[in-house]
């Protein structure tokens, strides 16, 4: 089956390097009868993992073909039962055609905003009685190479306008997903409003290249709102700030988030304190259980 697809062509064989050490010295001899043994079992070998490679191959051919008769069946599902779908992300991305999903739950970690797109434009088509689309996604905080990805994903999100929502039953109060040049204005009203104690991680902040962050700190210092900030870094200007602040300095700080009074929280990749470009995105969310597990980090 794979010769005569022209998937692989059987002209030439080389018997475990034979060909190649006969020619890298004009003084090498080879065997005739070693020749021939070596010919044998390579024969078996190269028979296997053809039987192998033909029964993998027609696996997928019928696979094709099933997920064909799925997409029909699907079609024919009416419109008021529900449906479910779990799929890889090979059958539900390019060419996938069902407009009347709506949700879509992403259990595998992806970062390029182009699958991200291409995930989330599957719930995009138009479809009588849709009003809107929710994605589900998942994150380990503790997982430093799973939380660089979703900071990735959180960049998709925004160029394609999604905001977030703590639960479905909050979907009239929409979290903004922010970047790294229109989250200041926000981001100090949640500090002029805190009544407690405000939590800021930032891994690099040579200095506060914001004063008008560095000014709203300040006030709530003075206000007696406990501020501690976590950093690697191991000289901290603190400019503006009294002696009360308290600084955590660690090695292995490398997330950037705040958190206020123990409910709203910032998450993503904008340093909060330092430099940003608009490259840089995060949310804002209100959410005990989160700010709990982030102030535990």
């Amino acid at each position: 089956m794979l010769v005569e697809a022209k998937f692989i062509s059987l002209k030439v064989q080389y018997i475990d390097g034979t060909k190649i050490e006969a020619n890298a010295n004009k003084y090498t001899f080879v065997w005739k009868k070693s020749t021939q043994t070596n010919q044998g079992k390579l024969d078996v070998k190269v028979r296997s993992i053809l039987r192998e490679a033909e029964r993998v191959l027609d696996m997928e051919i019928k696979d094709d073909k099933d997920v064909v008769m799925t997409s029909e069946q699907m079609r024919a599902v009416e419109a008021n039962e529900d449906m479910v779908i779990v799929a890889t992300g090979r059958y539900v991305g390019e060419g996938f055609d069902l407009p009347r999903l709506d949700t879509l739950l992403l259990a595998l970690p992806v970062s390029w905003k182009g699958i991200v797109a291409q995930y989330a434009g599957r719930l995009h088509r138009e479809y009588n009685g849709k009003m809107t689309c929710q994605i589900y996604d998942y994150v380990d905080i503790g997982n430093a190479i799973c939380e660089k990805m979703y900071r990735r994903r959180l960049r998709a999100y925004k160029s394609i306008g999604y905001a977030t929502v703590n639960s479905v039953d909050d979907i009239e109060k929409c979290g903004y997903i922010y970047d790294g040049r229109d989250f200041t204005e926000q981001f100090i009203k949640d500090i002029s409003s805190s009544t407690r104690e405000i939590l800021i991680s930032a891994p690099r902040i040579s200095r506060i290249a914001n004063p008008k962050v560095a000014m709203a700190i300040r006030d709530s210092l003075a206000i007696g709102i406990g501020v501690r900030i976590i950093t690697s870094e191991e000289t901290f200007d603190r400019g503006l700030f009294d002696l009360n602040i308290e600084v955590v300095h660690t090695e292995f700080c490398s997330a950037h988030f705040a958190v206020i009074d123990r409910n709203i929280c910032w998450y993503g990749d904008i340093n909060l304190l330092g430099y940003n470009t608009s490259e840089r995105t995060a949310l804002r969310l209100w959410d005990r259980t989160i700010a709990e597990e982030l102030i535990k980090r």
